[in-house]
């Protein structure tokens, strides 16, 4: 029992810690209020929403057979399975950022699996101001992350420092899009430059276009489908194949914090060009 306690209370904490702070789940522009056992929390830089009160506050309706969970919102229908590290959205399999998690009898899944499910008309309040609030609380961040963040910054043109500089214009409108949708990723899954590329974290790039993302267990080979279309990329080559077909890379992977990043050629290639940096 006591040894129980120990780790519930860290995680209680942080659940209040949260609330105190002010991070919400906002709902079309209104805070979604759960009990004291269905308070959000983060699992490292995740956001975890309990899954039947969330469906419950956003009107979707909320079905389960044995261990999987069916939840319509508007015309979309979320399939979520206990023990699956993916989920899925109208028929189109995605990965989950973190499994489903049973805490005290609530399960929590991602909030950006009900992100996925319901647009914009739900959002995380502060997710980035969070998030660096969090890493401080989270023992895998090392000194060593922490450097790889401030190379981040000095390095990239993702910020608003190099755009004050003149070396571009941020307008707002700035960033990495899919079909004139703005992606947007967690802090530790930010892209970078590399050279005269820009280097996308592999399974989340994935998730953000709908596509399925595979990797060999050895992490050395990876693939990507979507509409028909393959990608197949070993990791540290400067090439690629789509559909079998060969083409050059500028550049090759690299693994920050234990997530893989490759050149967004592979994504624009898969898309037809439907995936663009706007500077």
């Amino acid at each position: 029992m006591a040894m129980n306690l120990r780790l519930f209370l860290p995680l209680l904490a942080l659940a209040c810690a949260v609330g105190a702070q002010g991070q919400t789940i906002q709902y079309r522009n209104r805070t979604l209020d759960y009990s004291s056992s269905e308070r959000p929390f983060f699992q490292g830089n995740t956001a975890m929403v309990p899954v039947l009160a969330t469906a419950r506050k956003i009107d979707a309706d909320y079905r389960q057979r044995g261990s999987t969970i069916y939840i319509e919102y508007r015309g979309n229908e979320l399939e979520l399975r206990r023990g699956e590290e993916t989920y899925r959205i109208n028929g189109q399999r995605r990965n989950l950022e973190r499994p489903l998690t049973d805490n005290r009898g609530v399960l929590f899944v991602p909030v950006r699996v009900f992100e996925n499910l319901v647009g914009r008309d739900l959002r995380v309040s502060d997710r980035r101001d969070r998030y660096e609030d969090d890493r401080h609380n989270d023992d895998r961040w090392d000194r060593d992350d922490r450097r790889d963040r401030d190379d981040r910054r000095r390095d990239d043109r993702w910020d608003r420092n190099d755009d004050r500089r003149g070396n571009g214009r941020y307008d707002g409108r700035s960033g990495l899009y899919y079909e004139n949708r703005r992606l947007d990723f967690d802090y530790r899954e930010e892209p970078f430059r590399s050279g005269d590329t820009l280097m996308v974290p592999f399974r989340a790039m994935g998730e953000r276009i709908g596509a399925r993302t595979e990797r060999t267990s050895d992490g050395l080979r990876v693939w990507i489908y979507l509409n028909g279309d393959r990608v197949e990329y070993n990791k540290g080559h400067r090439w690629y194949r789509l559909n079998n077909q060969r083409r050059d890379l500028p550049t090759i992977s690299q693994e920050r914090n234990g997530i893989l990043f490759v050149p967004v050629e592979l994504f624009t290639s898969i898309t037809r060009g439907r995936v663009y940096y706007n500077r």
